[in-house]
């Protein structure tokens, strides 16, 4: 007896599969054309919206940028913060950059200069970044931005004194602060909801790699934090809401690919393997008449 199309599959190589999922992964990425509709999570868009209300904060706010990520992580969070800082820009909502990782400084400078120019946002006037604090100082340090942020830091990345631009002048504490976000791939969200967001109130915008998220939803429902950008899904979805399509959309665009071949690869998996019993149970039942 021949054997049937269920039972052929259930030999198929896994190799087979594994050539299907990486020609799923590749053409997204390598065409930036083909792309499948994404539909935002509401964690994205109260995100998004969140930063939108900043731009009418007025004058004498900035929007406080805090960044851990570095290389082993830009693969989801360079897109995050690329998105969020252009953002930024597009709503003319000036913003301070700080950094807890040393390579962090470096890697959001070669963003903002990317995307800078589109916006004439210049540094000093419309920007400010505060430079690498050591982990081991930042207690301290958020402690005193809360009183005094100039006092505090004293100077930008330059060594210039922060009384002497622009962008800070009206900036003195943590009333200044229009928004926070939080860019990171470790747990460093509590610091910042206890020794800053609390004290104030801060609308605070959480933007985590995909596997810290889950541990943020209690605060995003007791609205600690006022949205979530999980990982490169979340760069996706804020492109989307930006307008813009970018690596984030192409990514989400081989994810859904991915997820699809699952849940198909499932379905006939177990399909086929029921078929197949189903087949087997006939079978006994003629033999044993």
């Amino acid at each position: 007896m021949d054997p049937t199309i269920w039972q052929k599959m259930q030999k198929i190589d896994s190799r087979v599969f594994y050539v299907i999922l990486i020609v799923m992964i590749i053409v997204p990425l390598m065409i930036p054309q083909f792309k499948l509709p994404i539909i935002p999570s509401q964690q994205t868009i109260s995100a998004y919206d969140t930063i939108e209300q900043a731009a009418n904060a007025g004058p004498g706010k900035i929007a406080l940028v805090d960044s851990w990520w570095a290389a082993s992580t830009q693969g989801e969070q360079k897109w995050q913060a690329k998105a969020v800082l252009t953002q930024l820009m597009k709503d003319h909502i000036p913003f301070a950059l700080i950094s807890g990782d040393p390579q962090n400084r470096t890697l959001t400078d070669q963003l903002v200069n990317q995307i800078a120019p589109k916006y004439n946002y210049v540094y000093g006037l419309n920007y400010v970044d505060f430079g690498y604090k050591a982990p081991a100082a930042y207690v301290p340090i958020l402690k005193g931005m809360v009183q005094d942020i100039p006092g505090t830091l004293k100077e930008d990345y330059k060594g210039r004194p922060l009384a002497s631009l622009p962008v800070m002048k009206g900036i003195h504490d943590i009333n200044n602060i229009s928004i926070i976000i939080e860019i990171t791939p470790s747990n460093t969200l509590d610091q910042m909801l206890q020794l800053v967001q609390g004290v104030n109130h801060t609308p605070l915008v959480f933007v985590p790699t995909a596997v810290m998220a889950p541990e943020a939803y209690p605060y995003l429902d007791s609205h600690q934090i006022k949205g979530i950008i999980t990982g490169i899904k979340g760069a996706g979805d804020y492109e989307q809401l930006l307008g813009v399509s970018d690596f984030g959309t192409q990514a989400s665009t081989a994810l859904s690919m991915v997820y699809a071949l699952i849940i198909l690869l499932i379905i006939l998996g177990n399909v086929g393997y029921h078929m197949m019993r189903s087949s087997q149970n006939k079978g006994e039942g003629r033999n044993g008449r």
